[in-house]
């Protein structure tokens, strides 16, 4: 489901904060080379970032070969 650019902007105020990544899920097979594409500020270096354990998803969760690996709290 992709909110539209009101949609975000009304969750962002609500929150004070900013949405980095939204709804997404991805998936990489060992050895498998890819590429993530987006507009600037679309939340691939924090998508990124989550894959690395560099930050913690402050909602959902991080799976790697099927083990939990961060978590929202």
């Amino acid at each position: 489901m992709n909110a539209s650019l009101s949609d975000r902007d009304t969750i962002a105020a609500s929150l004070r904060c900013t949405i980095a990544v939204r709804e997404t899920d991805i998936e990489i097979r060992e050895g498998e080379v890819f590429v993530i594409m987006g507009l600037s500020g679309s939340g691939k270096s924090t998508r990124l970032r989550c894959l690395n354990s560099i930050v913690e998803p402050t909602d959902g969760r991080v799976v790697v070969d099927t083990e939990k690996t961060l978590a929202a709290v």
